[in-house]
Order: C-alpha cells, then sequence, then structure tokens
C-alpha cells in the first residue's frame, strides 16, 4: 500500500446490546476481514466479550467496545465485521447461537446499527434429529462466510436474534489520491459520425457503413 496515494478508514465503535429470547447467557466475537489490498493500521482483528445474562427486560447489555484503522488505495473488499454468537448450557459447553455480518458505511458519521443474526438449518431430518439428542446445532465450515457471498447460495437459515453496535466513521485521503471529480478533466467524447471514414491502402477496399446498406 503507497501511503502517497492511500486512504483512510478509523473506526470506534461499541457493541451496546444483544437479544436473543432462547439464550441463557451470550459471549460475542468480532472478526473482521478485509480485502488484499487493505491494510489494518492500527487496532485488532478479533474482540470477544464476556458471557452476559439477560435482565428484566430479556436484553442483554454487553458493552464491547472496538477500534481500527484501515488503509489501502482501493476500495474493492471494503472491511467489515463477522459476528459469532455463542452460549454455554448447564453443563458448562459452548456452543454457537448465530451468525451476522456488519457491513462498515463508506461515509463518516456516527451510525446506530442493528445486525440481524442466524443459524443454518439442517439440510436433513436425520440431521435435525442428531443435533437434537446431542444438543449442537449446524455450523458453518467457514466462519467468515457470513461476510461474503461465496457458498450461501441455497443456504437455509433461521433468525435466532439481534445485536445493537454503534459506530463512529472517520475517513481521510491524501491529495495525491484517486479523486472522482478528475473524470471531468478526461475526455470521453466518443467520435462524431459525419466524420469520415479513414482512407484505405491501395490494396485494400473501401468497404460501406453496415448502417447505410
Amino acid at each position: 500500500m503507497d501511503r502517497k496515494s492511500a486512504f483512510v478508514v478509523v473506526v470506534h465503535g461499541n457493541l451496546t446490546s444483544a437479544h436473543f429470547p432462547q439464550a441463557e447467557n451470550t459471549c460475542i466475537k468480532l472478526t473482521c476481514t478485509y480485502g488484499r489490498e487493505w491494510k489494518l493500521i492500527s487496532g485488532q482483528t478479533q474482540h470477544i466479550s464476556a458471557y452476559c445474562t439477560p435482565g428484566s427486560t430479556s436484553i442483554i447489555a454487553v458493552d464491547l467496545p472496538f477500534e481500527a484503522c484501515f488503509g489501502s488505495n482501493d476500495p474493492y473488499q471494503w472491511p467489515r465485521y463477522v459476528l459469532t454468537c455463542y452460549t454455554r448450557n448447564r453443563n458448562g459447553h459452548d456452543r454457537i447461537n448465530g451468525y451476522g455480518a456488519l457491513f462498515l458505511p463508506t461515509t463518516p458519521g456516527q451510525y446506530k446499527l442493528k445486525v440481524r443474526c442466524y443459524m443454518p438449518e439442517p439440510s436433513s431430518l436425520i440431521q435435525s434429529l442428531i443435533s437434537m439428542f446431542r444438543g449442537l446445532s449446524a455450523e458453518l465450515v467457514n466462519p467468515l462466510m457470513p461476510a461474503y457471498a461465496d457458498g450461501r447460495y441455497g443456504l437455509r437459515v433461521s433468525t435466532k436474534g439481534t445485536v445493537e453496535i454503534e459506530l463512529n466513521i472517520q475517513t481521510r485521503v491524501s491529495d495525491t489520491s484517486f479523486n472522482f471529480k478528475n473524470m471531468k478533466k478526461v475526455d470521453f467524447t466518443p467520435p462524431s459520425r459525419s466524420q469520415p471514414p479513414p482512407l484505405a491502402s491501395n490494396n485494400e477496399d473501401i468497404r460501406s457503413d453496415p448502417e447505410e446498406t
């Protein structure tokens, strides 16, 4: 990444609360993913909260702050966060209770976002019976799959809960980076049809315009 032609995205966020009606407790892990042209300048790629229990209103107060600074010269595969929610049963075993994806806004400002978390459904009746007796649920092979579209075609899911996140986005673009305003300086006007066709050489025949035939 060239610093002279890069733009920087600064993220300050806080995972405030969550709502999972069927879970007695919840632990949320944030995992950051981005494209090859991006670079993590400061911050961490993973954040994990403690196990929290709901109150009288069934709202779980998580309070997980996070921050990061990204830099790149190509906006392709903009940074995003993947949410992986866990719950712990009475035997002390942890299992995944939901997946979610948070796409960072491209414009600076303050945001209050709600991420819906889901779980994949078993593909057959036998798998649903096995997961019922063992107390396990279907999980994704790649935990970062919610952030991308590949491999999710035909995936059946069910909503498990929601997570509320507050974000403060700041962007900074250098003067030497590409600016869409510079497109006005480039002449993209197509040539006029009234212009005569180029002259052919002595060994070539002049063909008529196909529109005129």
